[in-house]
């Protein structure tokens, strides 16, 4: 048996997306714990999602996906498969590592082959191959499973992730300070919409640093990345804030011509 997981604030989204994964799952005998939202229950994910783990989720396997999320061919089978294979793994269908650095953040990677957008829009990621599982750094919030023994061992925390952000980069990172892998598959799901940062966003992102900071020079998460040491976040932070002057001075365009000298040099002295 396997649960799938969702707290919702449109009905119409949530329908199709448990009618999805019943016609197309490959799957029959799924156990949809479906978390009403529409009148402000849960002041976060991490909150909702740890009331399923708590009171609602009885199978071996579960599903955590967003609402708008629609199950193509076989999709919850072969998560149903791949969780009961390997029971210590956190998996995600997209997932980040870090790729270059640039300035004072750094640039992910992601990985992921699922479908995301609607209508024309509608393009799909090729980061990943059919078939390909890879360990990454993050994992998306979109949608994300485990075997329901993992959770004996990590939860969603409530106090860091008291929002609607990061609580699966969060979890990804308690994953590896516990040494348990995390891994993106090849999710057979279409994400239909492309996501929203708020100013919110940004104060998640201070929290995970300040619980990490010990842990992991850099933090990736599939939309961005952060140094952690003191001075380069406080920098970071800064020029967040004032992004928009430095851009509207050029500033930004002579920080990015001083490091890329800087960067000449070192090379021309090696």
């Amino acid at each position: 048996m396997i649960d799938v997981v969702c707290v919702y604030t449109k009905p119409e989204l949530v329908q199709q997306m448990k009618q999805s994964a019943l016609e197309n799952g490959g799957y029959a005998d799924v156990n949809f714990i479906l978390l009403d939202n529409t009148s402000g229950r849960f002041s976060s994910a991490a909150q909702a999602y740890n009331y399923a783990l708590c009171h609602e989720c009885k199978s071996e396997v579960i599903i955590f996906c967003h609402q708008d999320i629609v199950f193509y061919e076989n999709a919850v089978i072969a998560v149903y498969n791949l969780c009961q294979k390997n029971e210590n793994v956190l998996y995600g269908a997209a997932g980040a590592v870090s790729n270059r650095c640039l300035l004072l953040c750094h640039v992910p990677r992601l990985y992921s082959h699922i479908w995301q957008g609607t209508g024309q829009n509608t393009f799909r990621y090729e980061s990943l191959s059919a078939g390909e599982i890879r360990d990454v750094f993050t994992l998306d919030e979109c949608l994300i499973a485990a075997n329901r023994k993992l959770f004996d061992t990590v939860r969603f925390d409530e106090q860091t992730c008291d929002n609607w952000h990061m609580y699966a980069v969060e979890l990804s990172l308690q994953c590896h300070v516990k040494r348990i892998p995390v891994c993106v598959f090849d999710a057979n799901v279409l994400h239909l919409s492309m996501g929203v940062i708020t100013p919110s966003f940004y104060a998640t992102v201070e929290k995970v640093v300040a619980k990490y900071k010990k842990h992991f020079k850099v933090i990736v998460y599939p939309c961005g990345g952060v140094y952690t040491g003191p001075v380069l976040f406080f920098v970071y932070k800064v020029y967040r804030k004032y992004y928009k002057v430095l851009r509207h001075f050029n500033l930004y365009r002579v920080i990015r011509k001083a490091v890329q000298k800087k960067k000449e040099k070192t090379v021309k002295n090696r």
